[in-house]
C-alpha cells in the first residue's frame, strides 16, 4: 500500500499515485467533471433571466395599458415575499397557504408592514421574466391583482431551491397598500379592451400627450420609456422629442399611442422633455418635467455590526440614506428596524442554517438586497468548514480533490528532504508543482460565475 502514497525503493522513489500516467488521468477526470457535471445532474448556481427588476417593471408595463398608477417596490414586500419563497421551500408545499396554516398576509404582517389591501402572485419553473408576467396575465385571478387599483407598492422574490423534489426557481409576487385612498388615474374593468383610435374628422383640433413619466414623478428605473398620445391625427405621423434645445429622437408611427425609446439610460436629477406633433415649428407640442432617481440605499459590509446579545444577535446598521427602511430577513422570519442613536438595529434570534439577508429601500422604491450570513460564524470557528459551506457540490469535490493531490506532493517532498534527495529530483518536483498550480487554478475557476 505504501507503494502508492510514499517514495520508497520498492516504487523506484515514485509513488504509483504521482505517476505521469496517473497525473494525465487526474487532469482528464477534473476537467470531464467541470464540463460534463450539468449533464450528471450536479447542481450548480445559474444565472437566470428572472429578475425582480424585470418583473416590477413589466407588471408596471401592464398596468400603464389600462392608464393606473406605476407600483413602488417596497422592502418590506420585497421581505415579504422572501420569507415567504423560503417557507415554501422548508415545509415542501405549492400554494398560497402552507401546511402548517401559513398564509400570505402572516408574512406581510411578519415585515411590518401594515397593509389595508394585500394580495399575492406565485409563479415557478418559468425560464424568463416575460414568461412569468405573461402567464400571469393569461390567468383571471392573477391579472385581476395585477390591475387591481387598490394596490400601490409591490416586492418580488426570485429563489432557488428543491421543491418538492425539483431543482426549481420560485417567483413570489406581494402587493400591497397602507392607505385608505386609492387614486389610480385609470380604471381596470375585467374583460375591457383598448377601443381602436377613430379617423379625425374634419375640423378637429390635434394634439399630443405624454402620458408617462406624470409631470413631477419620480422614476427609479433609468432605461424607461417616454409614452404618449395623440388625437385627431389620421394616417402616418412624426413625434419629435428634446430635452430643453437638445434633440433626443425622432420616431414615426400611424397609431394613436407612441413609444420614444432613448437607447441608453437616463441620467441621475431632473430632466424637461418636450414632444412635438411633426417637427417643433409646427408648435404642437406637450411638455413634463420629471426626477430620476435609479441609487439604492448605499450600505456595505464595513456599515454593519453582529454582536452577540441574550440568546441572540444584534444586528446594528450605518446608512446616510434619509429615512430608509431597512428589513431583516433570516429564513422564513423578518425583523423590522428602529432608528436607535443614529444607527438602525434590530434584535434577532438565533441563526442556526438559515441564510441572513439585508432589504433595504428608499423612498423612491430603489432597493438593496445582501446576504450577511458569514457575519454570524462564531468568532474561532473552523474556517474551513465555513469555506465549504459557502461552495456548491462541484466546488467541494475540487477541492478535495486538489487538497488530495496537495498532501501527495507534500508527503513526497517531506521523505526525499529526510533522505537528502531534494536536489537529485528537484526538476520532477518543480514540473509537478507547476501542475499543480494550474490545476488549482483550473479548481478554483470554478467557483466564478459566468452570465450572458
Amino acid at each position: 500500500m505504501l507503494n502508492w502514497f510514499v517514495p520508497n525503493t520498492s516504487n523506484k522513489f515514485k509513488p504509483y499515485l504521482l505517476r505521469n500516467t496517473a497525473l494525465c488521468l487526474y487532469t482528464l477526470i477534473l476537467f470531464s467533471f467541470n464540463t460534463l457535471s450539468g449533464f450528471l445532474g450536479i447542481s450548480q448556481a445559474q444565472a437566470s433571466s428572472i429578475t425582480a427588476k424585470n418583473i416590477i417593471q413589466m407588471t408596471n408595463q401592464e398596468r400603464e395599458k389600462y392608464n393606473l398608477g406605476v407600483l413602488k417596490e417596497n422592502a418590506k414586500l420585497n421581505a415579504a415575499a422572501l420569507a415567504k419563497a423560503n417557507n415554501m421551500f422548508k415545509e415542501q408545499y405549492w400554494d398560497h397557504f402552507g401546511p402548517n396554516g401559513e398564509s400570505p398576509w402572516q408574512f406581510i404582517k411578519a415585515s411590518g408592514y401594515v397593509y389595508i389591501y394585500a394580495g399575492e402572485n406565485l409563479a415557478k419553473g418559468f425560464k424568463s421574466s416575460e414568461g412569468v408576467v405573461q402567464a400571469w396575465m393569461a390567468s383571471p385571478t392573477h391579472r385581476d391583482n395585477i390591475l387591481s387599483g387598490n394596490y400601490k407598492e409591490i416586492g418580488i422574490a426570485t429563489v432557488n431551491g428543491n421543491l418538492l423534489g425539483e431543482e426549481i426557481m420560485l417567483v413570489v409576487q406581494m402587493f400591497g397598500n397602507t392607505t385608505t385612498l386609492t387614486t389610480p388615474s385609470g380604471q381596470y374593468v375585467k374583460g375591457d379592451e383598448e377601443e381602436p383610435s377613430q379617423p379625425a374628422e374634419n375640423g378637429e383640433t390635434k394634439s399630443i400627450k405624454i402620458t408617462y413619466p406624470t409631470e413631477d414623478s419620480t422614476v427609479n428605473d433609468p432605461d424607461f420609456d417616454v409614452n404618449g398620445t395623440v388625437s385627431n391625427q389620421s394616417g402616418d405621423y412624426s413625434v419629435e422629442l428634446y430635452e430643453k434645445e437638445k434633440v433626443l429622437g425622432k420616431l414615426s408611427t400611424n397609431a394613436s399611442l407612441w413609444e420614444f425609446d432613448k437607447n441608453g439610460d437616463w441620467s441621475e436629477g431632473n430632466h424637461s422633455v418636450s414632444a412635438y406633433l411633426g417637427v417643433k415649428k409646427d408648435g404642437i407640442s406637450d411638455s413634463v418635467d420629471f426626477f430620476v432617481d435609479s441609487t439604492p440605499p448605499q450600505i456595505a459590509q464595513s456599515d454593519i455590526d453582529v454582536t452577540k446579545s441574550g440568546g441572540g444577535w444584534k444586528v446594528s446598521i450605518d446608512c446616510d440614506e434619509n429615512n430608509p427602511d431597512i428589513t431583516l430577513v433570516v429564513g422564513t422570519k423578518t425583523y423590522a428596524t428602529t432608528l436607535d442613536n443614529g444607527r438602525y438595529s434590530s434584535q434577532i434570534d438565533g441563526v442556526g442554517s438559515d441564510k441572513v439577508i439585508v432589504v433595504a429601500s428608499d423612498e423612491n422604491g430603489n432597493t438593496l438586497e445582501f446576504e450577511i450570513t458569514d457575519m454570524f460564524q462564531e468568532k474561532g470557528g473552523n474556517v474551513l468548514s465555513s469555506f465549504m459551506n459557502s461552495v456548491n457540490i462541484k466546488d467541494t469535490v475540487n477541492v478535495i480533490f486538489v487538497a488530495f493531490i496537495f498532501i501527495l506532493l507534500l508527503i513526497e517532498i517531506t521523505v526525499f528532504a529526510r533522505k537528502g534527495m531534494l536536489k537529485q529530483h528537484k526538476g520532477n518536483l518543480f514540473t509537478m508543482s507547476i501542475w499543480w498550480v494550474l490545476l488549482l487554478v483550473g479548481a478554483l475557476n470554478g467557483f466564478g460565475g459566468v452570465i450572458n
